[in-house]
């Protein structure tokens, strides 16, 4: 998805939770550029339930070029209420819009 400014997942709970549990995730984002774009063209932040998760993401630097793979992880995500926000802003001197490839979230502890 490319100018995606936030996605809400709703529902992350397993059978044995309940709606006023918070439980913790891994949480990955599946980032790659289908651009030939140059460094410094598509930076981003990622935030993820308010925090910054990725400070300056530009793909491009992180892979070395377009159509290679970058994965962020993040461990011991809260969801309360089953609920996880992600956000996406771009850099103000940015050229292009944020993008996202995938999303794998599991939950910890089972």
């Amino acid at each position: 998805m490319e100018g995606v400014e936030s996605i809400t997942l709703k529902g992350l709970f397993n059978d044995s939770s309940s709606s006023d549990e918070t439980s913790t995730y891994t949480v990955r984002l599946h980032f790659a550029e289908p651009q030939e774009v140059k460094v410094g063209k598509r930076v981003f932040n990622v935030i993820v339930q308010d925090r910054k998760a990725v400070t300056g993401l530009d793909i491009v630097e992180q892979t070395g070029g377009a159509n290679r793979v970058f994965v962020a992880e993040g461990k011991g995500i809260p969801a309360k209420d089953g609920k996880l926000k992600l956000e996406f802003v771009p850099d103000p001197e940015s050229e292009f819009a944020p993008l996202i490839c995938g999303v794998e979230v599991r939950l910890e502890g089972e």
